[in-house]
């Protein structure tokens, strides 16, 4: 009986003590999130409503995925010619699998967390795509596989990249707008996703959440891509 009582006090502690891990693993990343804004002179605000941010960049796919939104860390304020807002984006999200029937099937709900860059362009209409990684046979493009615009050759970027066109969008215009300059910049950084439509910009890491001492170079890497399309 005493062994019973032990191992549930012992097993209660270790749920305790990683619970507190987590609120000062959160915190400090408020923390350094804080002392970023100030550098940058960009407003700070811990969390907002989902439909703050989701008014401003919902057409976009990203904020149409899953449910239970939450947003914190909250950057905000103009770098250069844009409107910037960064962001720590979570939402729980239904897994699919498609089945040797052709019938789709969820299989299970997962937490998703992203850090969200997103910009917004002065008087510029770019029509709506996305640029994502490619995982074997499968899609991780918020538009269909028929919607992905092909480019000749071999390069790094076509071997890593999808690049798909919404199905209201010219791929023509599309294709013209995919310079050398935004080839590189995705060519060296492996895990990016982009989604652009209209006035609006929104860029991640396939990895969980930026680190805040990679912020500066997230935003450096942003603001090539939304001057390349312009």
């Amino acid at each position: 009986m005493l062994v019973t009582i032990l191992t549930i006090v012992g097993f209660l502690l270790l749920i305790g003590l990683l619970f507190w891990w987590l609120l000062k693993k959160d915190a400090k990343r408020t923390a350094a999130f804080k002392l970023f804004a100030n550098s940058r002179e960009l407003t700070f605000v811990e969390a907002v409503d989902p439909s703050t941010i989701q008014e401003k960049f919902g057409s976009l796919p990203v904020f149409s995925k899953g449910n239970s939104h939450a947003v914190s860390n909250v950057l905000k304020g103009h770098v250069g010619d844009f409107e910037i807002w960064i962001c720590d984006y979570i939402f729980w999200d239904e897994v699919k699998q498609i089945h040797a029937d052709s019938e789709t099937h969820v299989s299970s709900s997962q937490k998703q967390r992203q850090t969200l860059l997103c910009l917004l362009f002065n008087q510029i209409n770019v029509p709506a795509f996305d640029i994502s990684l490619k995982v074997g046979m499968g899609n991780l493009s918020a538009y269909s596989k028929k919607d992905v615009i092909e480019f000749e050759g071999n390069s790094v970027f076509s071997k890593i990249y999808n690049v798909c066109a919404a199905p209201t969008s010219d791929k023509s215009i599309i294709k013209s707008m995919i310079t050398d300059e935004l080839t590189a910049i995705f060519s060296s950084h492996h895990r990016l996703k982009l989604e652009v439509g209209g006035s609006k910009m929104a860029l991640t890491n396939y990895s969980t959440h930026i680190k805040p001492s990679e912020l500066e170079g997230y935003i450096k890497i942003i603001l090539r891509i939304g001057n390349s399309l312009r």
